[in-house]
C-alpha cells in the first residue's frame, strides 16, 4: 500500500545527478521546508523515500524534482505542465526550446540613440562572511546517519565505525561506498594558512587536523566535520583520565615505523586494543582504542635483549602518556619498561644498520 505524502526516487539516478546545481538547490529547499528524505532497500535496487506533511507541496515539488530528473511519467508531462515549469523558471529552458526573434531588416531600424549616462560612484563594498551551512545529500544521508550513531557510541575511528556496520549486517557493496565516503575528506585551504590543502584524509585524520578549529574550518569539504565535538568527547573520555600521568598498557604491535634522525632515532608504533591503567597500582585495566608509543633505537635495543619483539605480538610497556601537540593522538613516551607477554607475530622488529657502516 503507497503511503500517504510520499513518493519514490530510485537512488542510481539521484546518485548521478547529485552534483547538479539545479539537483542540489531542489534538496536544499525540500529539507528547509520540513521535508524527510529516507533511504530504503528493495528487491530491484535502493531508493529515496520523500515525505512531507503539506501532499499539495509535495506534489507540486515531485513533478518539479521527477521533470528536472527527467523521470516525470509520459502521461503526466503535458505540453501545459511543460509551459508552466519553464515559465516559472522552475526549470531551465533547453537550447531547442528558445525561439529566435526575427531581427529586422537594417533599413527598417530605427536610428540608435546614443544616450550618455553618468554612473553613480559605487559605495565602498563590505564583505560580509557568511557561515556556510551543513550539507548533506540524501543519498549521503544513510552513511552520515551510520557514522553519526556510531559516534554516538563512542566510536574514535574509521575501523570502529566500519565494524558497526557489520554488525549491522550491510552488504559489501554498501560497506565499499562507506569506506570511500570515510577516506575522502579534503582540505582546500592556501598552502600558506594549511599543510593539508586538497589532501585526502581518512575521517580519523580529519578529525585531528580539525583539533583545535573544530567543526568551524572553512576549508574542510567532508560530509562529517559537524561530528567532530562528539568525536573530540569520546577520544577524551577514552583517555583523558591518563593525561601527563604514568601509566601500564597492554595491547598489540601493529606498525611500525623507524624514524632516523641521527640521536633522535626512534621507533613510532601503532598499539591496538590497548589495556591501560596508571602505573604501579594494581586493579583493573581501562580498555581503549589504540596508541602510539615512541621508543629511542638505543632503548629498544635494552628492551629486546631477553626476548625479540614482532609485529603481532602482545606486550606490555610502562611510560608518560601524554596528547602529542602535533600529532593530535594520545601517546606513551619516555618507556621505563618493554616487553613481549604473548608472541603471536613472525616478523621480527630490529634496529636498522647505521648508514655508511
Amino acid at each position: 500500500m503507497k503511503r500517504k505524502n510520499s513518493f519514490k526516487v530510485p537512488a542510481e539516478v539521484l546518485k548521478k545527478n547529485v552534483m547538479r546545481e539545479d539537483i542540489r538547490n531542489l534538496n536544499a529547499e525540500f529539507q528547509k521546508m520540513g521535508g524527510v528524505v529516507q533511504y530504503r532497500s528493495t528487491r530491484k535496487g535502493g531508493v529515496f523515500l520523500l515525505s512531507h506533511p503539506d501532499p499539495e507541496y509535495l506534489q507540486n515539488f515531485r513533478v518539479r524534482l521527477l521533470y528536472a530528473l527527467d523521470i516525470l511519467p509520459k502521461k503526466e508531462l503535458t505540453e501545459e505542465l511543460k509551459r508552466k515549469l519553464v515559465g516559472e523558471g522552475e526549470i531551465k529552458r533547453k537550447p531547442e526550446a528558445v525561439e529566435k526573434k526575427a531581427e529586422k531588416p537594417p533599413q527598417e531600424r530605427a536610428p540608435e540613440r546614443v544616450v550618455e549616462r553618468r554612473r553613480p560612484e559605487e559605495p565602498e563594498r563590505v564583505v560580509k562572511r557568511v557561515e556556510r551551512k551543513h550539507y548533506v545529500p540524501p543519498e549521503v544521508m544513510p552513511y552520515y546517519e551510520h557514522v553519526k550513531d556510531s559516534i554516538m557510541k563512542g566510536a574514535v575511528d574509521d575501523g570502529d565505525i566500519i565494524r558497526m556496520a557489520y554488525e549491522k549486517n550491510y552488504d559489501e557493496e554498501w560497506i565499499r561506498v562507506l569506506k570511500r565516503l570515510l577516506w575522502n575528506n579534503k582540505c582546500i585551504a592556501p598552502p600558506e594558512e594549511c599543510p593539508h590543502r586538497k589532501k585526502k584524509m581518512r575521517l580519523e585524520d580529519m578529525m585531528k587536523m580539525c583539533f583545535d578549529k573544530g567543526e568551524k574550518c572553512d576549508y574542510m569539504q567532508s560530509y562529517f566535520s559537524d561530528l567532530y565535538p562528539q568525536w573530540r568527547e569520546n577520544l577524551d573520555r577514552m583517555f583523558g583520565e591518563f593525561k601527563d600521568k604514568r601509566v601500564e598498557v597492554i595491547g598489540k604491535i601493529s606498525e611500525v615505523y623507524p624514524i632516523e634522525r641521527g640521536k633522535e632515532s626512534h621507533f613510532k608504533m601503532l598499539i591496538y586494543d590497548t589495556l591501560v591503567r596508571p602505573a604501579k597500582k594494581k586493579g583493573s585495566y581501562k580498555k581503549t582504542r589504540k596508541l602510539w608509543i615512541r621508543v629511542p633505537f638505543r632503548d629498544f635495543a635494552v628492551f629486546s635483549r631477553p626476548r625479540p619483539f614482532h609485529i603481532g605480538d602482545i606486550i606490555r610497556f610502562t611510560g608518560k602518556m601524554i596528547l602529542h601537540g602535533y600529532f593530535h593522538d594520545y601517546w606513551v613516551i619516555n618507556l621505563d619498561s618493554m616487553d613481549v607477554i604473548e608472541e603471536r607475530g613472525e616478523e621480527e622488529i630490529a634496529v636498522p644498520a647505521k648508514r655508511g657502516g
